[in-house]
């Protein structure tokens, strides 16, 4: 029989490990947090001692994130830089939930887009910038793709888009149509964005 796995109230399983000060204070997670950042610099990366490490240091990452003085997106950046890539991110989310999430996103995008959307309606009339947000992505068109709905998430919990966006000019913006952005896993999603706004190329 398989041992069942206890959720928090927010769907994770490992939301933010039990602690002591030792931990927190531990010098061999300490140093392998700084072999991360210094190895990120490095032309090379040594990617099966990337995975361990980013594994080891699990419990310091989510004290960074959500414990008592979490940091900045900006900061998370310069001090986890390989968690903002998709193989270390994709382990990072897979201990927190206990699932694969590109598996369930494949196998959900199409239901929960209209729900999340649905939600974000309803906020934006509280918040004059999820608001705004919304009314610029659907001035050409009412679709919302998946693209936009991170960019509406972003909004919603305050984010800037420029740290996963990048903005590019309108005439660029026309020539490109048609995108694959390709997410590198064991899986290989592939996201075919089909449309861009004219404002923003989501890449």
């Amino acid at each position: 029989m398989s041992e069942k796995v206890v959720r928090d109230g927010y769907g994770c399983v490992d939301f933010l490990p039990t602690v002591s000060g030792d931990i927190e204070n531990d010098g061999t997670l300490e140093e392998s947090k700084k072999w991360l950042k210094e190895h990120y610099l490095t032309s090379e990366w040594e990617e099966g001692r990337v995975t361990s490490q980013m594994a080891a240091t699990y419990r310091l990452q989510r004290i960074d994130i959500v414990g008592p003085y979490p940091l900045t997106t900006q900061d998370i950046v310069r001090h986890w830089p390989f968690l903002f890539h998709t193989r270390w991110l994709m382990q990072h989310l897979r201990r927190l939930l206990g699932i694969s999430v590109l598996e369930e996103l494949v196998k959900n995008i199409e239901r929960k887009q209209e729900v999340m959307m649905n939600f974000l309606r309803e906020k934006s009339v509280t918040s004059k910038r999820l608001r705004e947000c919304i009314k610029a992505l659907t001035a050409e068109s009412p679709e919302i793709d998946l693209a936009s709905i991170v960019l509406l998430l972003m909004s919603y919990f305050g984010e800037e888009q420029t740290v996963l966006f990048r903005k590019v000019s309108v005439s660029i913006v026309k020539i490109i149509h048609s995108l694959t952005v390709k997410l590198t896993t064991a899986n290989k999603l592939v996201v075919r964005v089909a449309k861009y706004k004219s404002y923003t190329a989501h890449i």
